[in-house]
């Protein structure tokens, strides 16, 4: 409990030996390790939970533990990397979706606010989220209404990262992560939607098409503020605002 409080270099140390260990009496240190003000502890106490996730959504009251500690971390968590491995700590089996679902929606609300307030850069933590929102069986136990709070979450994303796909002179490793999250986010929308109509991101990536023009495909799933022409998911149910502001 007072790995929180360490230095950096002692705390990652210890960390790193508790890590090694992989041993559910660890788990405990690793939420306190969470705490940390270094990401590189952080890291690791996230992905000693993740090695223990199996453990931990067997059991009810420990999994609840370990998702409010994440909620309390991931909502402030700046560095992509660590996000990475929490959403990945998060991804539990489909049975289990409601007890993780509110504290991924409230990490995509913040991660959204910062966004919008001019972080423009892509770090590509939600990867690993679409991942799990991708893996068979999860949509199909989302309720109507999280398949809204979902749909709307993945649709700012998909503006975001179309609208930064368009800058010039991105590099390599940006690009990457921009194609990855745009083929994650519509796979995603697709599954939710069923036979509702909207763009063709995948196919334009595939293509080889310019980013202008998968952005042309992004804003027929958002629609385009500049016109207010509006896209496949402006209208019931999704309900999600033109251009995904």
């Amino acid at each position: 409990s007072q790995l929180a409080a360490l230095d950096a270099r002692t705390a990652q140390a210890l960390t790193k030996i508790l890590l090694d260990f992989n041993r559910p009496e660890c788990i405990t240190a690793f939420m306190a390790a969470l705490k940390s003000k270094d990401a590189g502890v952080r890291l690791l106490a996230a992905s000693g939970l993740a090695a223990q996730r199996a453990g931990i959504t067997a059991d009810k009251a420990r999994l609840d533990q370990m998702v409010t500690a994440f909620r309390e971390v991931g909502v402030s968590e700046q560095e992509g990397v660590v996000l990475d491995r929490i959403y990945w700590a998060l991804s539990v089996p489909s049975a289990q979706l409601g007890s993780v679902f509110d504290t991924f929606m409230a990490i995509f609300d913040k991660r959204l606010e910062n966004r919008r307030g001019g972080a423009l850069a892509s770090d590509g933590a939600e990867i690993s989220a679409y991942e799990f929102f991708r893996t068979p069986g999860i949509v199909a136990a989302l309720s109507p209404p999280q398949k809204e709070q979902l749909v709307k979450a993945l649709a700012t994303f998909l503006r975001f990262d179309a609208q930064r796909y368009t800058t010039p002179n991105l590099n390599f490793i940006e690009v990457d992560r921009l194609q990855r999250l745009l083929d994650g986010a519509e796979e995603i929308i697709v599954a939710l939607v069923g036979s509702v109509k909207g763009g063709d991101i995948r196919g334009s990536l595939a293509a080889g098409h310019t980013p202008d023009q998968v952005l042309q495909q992004a804003n027929l799933w958002v629609g385009d503020a500049k016109t207010n022409q509006p896209g496949a998911l402006n209208a019931v149910p999704w309900n999600v605002n033109i251009g995904a502001p």
